[in-house]
């Protein structure tokens, strides 16, 4: 994220700031980004990764790293002021942010008071947790969430069974964002929080404002389909700004297609990363209707697949007519953001699948032949 800035402090040279960007490795050979000299670092001991989640520390072959006094376990995220540990010589991770205050809480479904977090709160099964959770599978003391600055950090405290933010398993702390989705073990919760310039969000579980939805399901044929991409015409601006790649006319990456109006029959190509959808002027999916949210929902296509987030909730995000706060997506699911509806398509698994007739169609006809000519001896 932009209104964050990271930098490590090394301890042993009050003096020594290293600023985060990118990807930075970490030892006493002079080749690392950051030289840390001493006879218990390895020439090259760990690499930092850093995204919008936050310093990502993965440990290098050999080598032996803890964040506080745990041990890193292949990688762990770090969490402001945590001292990153190499042999005897320890590392602090400042950050700086231009997010103003903020008030946070956690929402679980049906609950609308939601749990305050000030600044912070710490979750477990045992007594001393501010959030008690005693059903399930939760440690004694699971995870613990802190606002700092306007940003708020979850940090896994070792736990057996795991913290989770959309889904994905987190290592160390992770910066957690209004609208994400948080599971300890399988008990979930909502981030939301009550700054003015954030999208309003309906907590889990209470019901959406009345809209009449008039949804009309498409079913179409492969054929229908086929043509469909092969007349579709793509507009470069439908790409989110921060990439530069062009589609080709027929797109052969996933795409979502307009199924009502204001959008109907455009098409919107997904590139890898993440995709604002909304009403807003810095929607990457832009849907001038009424009924969407300036900050409706976010989807984020990885190599592993698509995953729609809900971001508010006047109206709700729907898949195949269920609401959802965050689902991973499948060909041919029905999206509905307010009145508009979207589909999300994978041209290229169809086009597989297309060609797979095909051959199945050239193996029948060839077995045809094989069996007229084997006729035709017998025959003779």
């Amino acid at each position: 994220m932009t209104d964050a800035h990271y930098a490590l402090v090394v301890l042993d040279e009050p003096d020594a700031r290293f600023p985060l960007a990118g990807s930075v490795t970490v030892g006493r050979h002079l080749d690392n980004d950051l030289v840390i000299a001493g006879e218990d670092v390895r020439d090259f001991h760990v690499r930092i990764e850093t995204n919008d989640r936050g310093p990502r520390v993965i440990v290098l072959d050999g080598a032996t790293a803890h964040v506080d006094d745990t041990p890193i376990d292949g990688s762990a995220g770090l969490r402001p002021g945590a001292a990153l540990v190499l042999g005897q010589h320890r590392l602090r991770l400042d950050v700086e942010t231009t997010t103003p205050p903020c008030g946070w809480k956690l929402h679980r479904i049906g609950d609308a008071s939601g749990v305050p977090i000030m600044p912070t709160l710490n979750v477990g099964r045992a007594t001393d947790c501010d959030l008690q959770l005693v059903e399930g599978h939760v440690s004694r003391h699971h995870a613990q969430l802190c606002a700092d600055h306007g940003a708020v950090w979850l940090e896994d405290l070792n736990s057996a069974n795991g913290t989770y933010v959309n889904g994905d398993r987190i290592a160390g702390a992770w910066r957690v964002f209004h609208g994400d989705e948080i599971s300890f073990d399988t008990i979930r919760y909502q981030l939301i929080g009550d700054a003015p310039d954030l999208t309003p969000i309906r907590p889990p579980g209470q019901p959406p404002d009345q809209l009449e939805v008039s949804e009309r399901i498409v079913g179409e044929s492969t054929r229908a389909e086929t043509a469909e991409l092969a007349n579709v015409t793509v507009e470069a601006g439908e790409l989110p700004t921060s990439t530069s790649i062009v589609p080709d006319p027929t797109p052969s990456g996933p795409i979502l297609i307009g199924r009502s109006p204001p959008v109907t029959g455009r098409v919107f190509p997904l590139a890898f990363g993440r995709h604002l959808i909304g009403r807003g002027p810095e929607a990457d999916i832009h849907l001038s209707e009424a009924s969407v949210s300036l900050r409706h929902a976010e989807l984020e296509l990885r190599p592993d697949g698509a995953r729609l987030v809900n971001l508010i909730s006047t109206n709700g995000t729907w898949i195949n007519g269920a609401e959802i706060h965050t689902s991973r997506l499948r060909n041919g699911d029905s999206i509905r953001i307010g009145r508009v509806t979207l589909q999300y398509r994978e041209p290229t698994a169809r086009r597989a699948s297309q060609r797979r007739g095909a051959l199945w169609v050239v193996g029948v006809a060839l077995a045809a032949a094989v069996a007229g000519l084997l006729v035709w001896y017998a025959l003779h």
